[in-house]
């Protein structure tokens, strides 16, 4: 197996992790959304959503060090050796944060922002990247590649967005034990909370499928 083929396979592996454990987070999160369903069914139907979320979440950080690295091996980046290694260290620390958030059950205010911060700003810098061969003229690669890219920046700003659609569900979880009145408020934010944020991932989804489209059949653009 040469290197390429190996992180191919690896690219392939952290899509089917991302893909499939999402849809079960999706099928849960559509679940729990029942409120004929007992409480203590439904907060164990969100739990378990919200565990499962961190394997998409893991793929989803180390498909930015493993694609750079795929496509620095088959030569669409020449002589830069060193942007797949940076890469490499900013997915450390990006995944430190991940895995920091997950043992706080995500509820660290502070790591929430600097999350927020980090992904608008890969945002920013994915867009920009492929834009770089119409900015730079010395600069060249495939518009595939690019259109990679720029599907990567997008997935960023709705993973911003999924986490922001779902804030309110969280807190109106929270209110459902309570009395009718606190049951009825919380019930007003779990089901279009979980709406908004189905609609957002199922977005991601065909997003997630479109660069996987450009990174096999590689159209001539």
């Amino acid at each position: 197996m040469s290197w390429y083929e190996f992180w191919i396979f690896v690219h392939v592996v952290l899509f089917v992790y991302w893909l499939g454990a999402d849809l079960g987070v999706l099928l849960l999160a559509r679940r729990a959304r029942d409120r004929h369903m007992p409480l203590e069914q439904r907060a164990l139907l969100l739990e378990m959503a919200m565990k499962i979320d961190f394997t998409p979440r893991i793929a989803f950080v180390l498909m930015l060090p493993v694609g750079l690295q795929l496509a620095w091996t088959s030569g669409l980046l020449p002589g830069q050796a060193w942007l797949p290694l940076l890469a490499w260290g900013i997915a450390a620390l990006w995944l430190a944060l991940v895995l920091r958030l997950a043992m706080t059950g995500g509820a660290d205010p502070l790591l929430q922002r600097i999350q927020s911060a980090w992904l608008l700003t890969l945002a920013l810098l994915m867009a920009l990247a492929a834009l770089l061969p119409w900015l730079l003229p010395a600069i060249s690669w495939p518009g595939w590649f690019s259109g990679k890219l720029g599907l990567y920046a997008l997935i960023c700003l709705m993973a911003l967005g999924i986490d922001r659609a779902f804030q309110p569900v969280a807190h109106g979880f929270s209110l459902l034990a309570g009395d009718a009145k606190d049951a009825a408020r919380g019930e007003a934010l779990v089901g279009p909370g979980i709406d908004a944020t189905l609609r957002i991932v199922v977005s991601l989804y065909v997003a997630l499928m479109a660069a996987a489209w450009l990174g096999i059949v590689k159209p001539g653009f």
